[in-house]
């Protein structure tokens, strides 16, 4: 199960998906989906974006993942 936190802006033109197994970004609009990670978070971690990067942090570790084009 996926718990949805954040629906995208309307001028947004990715999707950063934060998942126990992988983090990912979909471009919407299209069928592209690149996987960022593969370490995922856990449930209940905390997640900022801008237009280019997220922030995915726990009480243990923060890290910050790119999406390029």
């Amino acid at each position: 199960m996926v718990r949805l936190t954040e629906l995208p802006s309307k001028d947004a033109d990715k999707l950063f998906v934060v998942s126990r197994a992988c983090v990912m970004v979909v471009w919407l609009g299209s069928e592209r989906c690149v996987k960022l990670d593969a370490m995922g978070a856990v449930s209940g971690c905390s997640a900022l974006t801008d237009k280019q990067r997220l922030t995915v942090a726990d009480n243990n570790v923060s890290r910050d993942l790119r999406s390029h084009g």
